[in-house]
């Protein structure tokens, strides 16, 4: 199966891991989601298809200001401003539908990152009725989210997927699949643990006798921060290529009870 950078299915579990490999829920929300049942609404009308979701309003915007905004994309069937029912005060989002899929694909490619009234607006097209196992984010889903909460939720626009680093001579690396996932991460590397921070993987690697810590994949630049244990708890950051990791860093600071925190999202190419 080719990977893809944004969920297929909506699945808990993978959406809050940041490459969509984690085999365990890192906060109380996903479990909530994987335990809840959720319906699409049957009382909403028009296609999904041709329907945008559009998020991060100002909340004192008016319908008419995001009409005019919109409608320049093409015509406009329905259009809904998302309200409290008690207070009746916008929520800050709202969904359009369009006459023809046309008009919506222009608001989904152009309306993202508009600025309306001082804010920034994100679009996207309809998830509830379009993507399959579709769960909420009172409900512990959604995508996207704040790094402060500790929820980020991946594999939508606004967070998509980041792809797994592969790891040369793995079984999954003979048969021509390059993703690595958690496992193969252990099975490279000894007394590898690992955590969650902000919702992003870190694996933190302990050296033994200064030797190397495992295999490390070549033609790859890894952002590593030494995290010092001592009294003044400095930390550095460099970028070195993977394959020359053990001599540039073993020999020259000879780490023994320091550990190593190889932060995963910073590997590129």
């Amino acid at each position: 199966m080719n990977w893809t950078p944004y969920a297929q299915v909506y699945d808990p579990l993978k959406v809050g891991s940041i490459d969509g490999t984690d085999p365990d829920p890192h906060d109380r929300a996903i479990i909530r989601a994987l335990n809840s049942e959720y319906e699409p609404d049957k009382k909403v009308k028009g296609k999904s298809d041709r329907t945008v979701f559009i998020a991060r309003l100002y909340r004192q915007t008016k319908e008419d200001t995001i009409m005019q905004e919109f409608s320049k994309y093409g015509h406009i069937r329905r259009f809904r401003l998302v309200r409290d029912i008690v207070t009746g005060s916008s929520k800050g989002y709202a969904f359009i539908e369009y006459e023809k899929k046309d008009g919506a694909n222009r608001a989904y490619h152009y309306g993202n990152n508009l600025v309306i009234e001082g804010r920034r607006i994100f679009v996207d097209f309809e998830c509830e009725r379009k993507l399959p196992g579709w769960k909420p984010r009172r409900l512990g889903g959604g995508f996207g989210g704040r790094k402060e909460s500790g929820q980020l939720r991946f594999g939508g626009r606004d967070r998509p997927f980041r792809k797994p680093l592969p790891v040369p001579g793995s079984k999954s690396h003979k048969l021509g699949i390059t993703d690595m996932n958690h496992h193969e991460m252990r099975r490279s590397f000894p007394a590898i643990h690992l955590h969650h921070c902000r919702g992003q993987r870190h694996y933190t690697v302990g050296m033994v006798d200064n030797k190397s810590v495992g295999k490390f994949p070549t033609s790859r630049i890894i952002k590593i921060v030494m995290d010092y244990s001592n009294s003044d708890s400095r930390k550095q950051s460099m970028s070195v290529d993977c394959g020359e990791f053990c001599d540039h860093l073993c020999n020259p600071w000879q780490i023994t009870d320091k550990k190593i925190l190889i932060d995963v999202v910073g590997c590129r190419s």
